[in-house]
């Protein structure tokens, strides 16, 4: 599994190359702490946000390279998701972005 700062610099890279989210995120990586993602900062503060997601680590790993769809995740309750499921959906795109970093 690797550690928050690899997703940190991914999604900033992904920012930096025309991603998105039409509101802030948050994801809880159970173990290893958080990503908040606002106005196009990227950092590891837990702040609030419009949508809320939380999963273990190794389902987090799966999300960000891929190796999982984050519907069948939800679906199967391994990731759980609270407020704007706009973000959520947005966030998709953002892992895809961030995985070309």
């Amino acid at each position: 599994m690797h550690p928050l700062t690899v997703y940190i610099e991914g999604f900033r890279h992904a920012l930096a190359n025309g991603g998105s989210l039409p509101a802030s995120a948050r994801m809880d990586v159970d173990g290893a702490g958080s990503i908040h993602i606002a106005e196009g900062e990227v950092s590891d503060r837990q702040d609030p946000a419009a949508c809320i997601m939380r999963t273990s680590h190794e389902i987090y790993d799966q999300l960000y390279f891929g190796t999982i769809d984050p519907t069948i995740a939800f679906a199967k309750g391994d990731l759980s998701i609270n407020g704007d499921m706009a973000v959520a959906l947005a966030m998709q795109g953002l892992f895809e972005k961030a995985r070309a970093a």
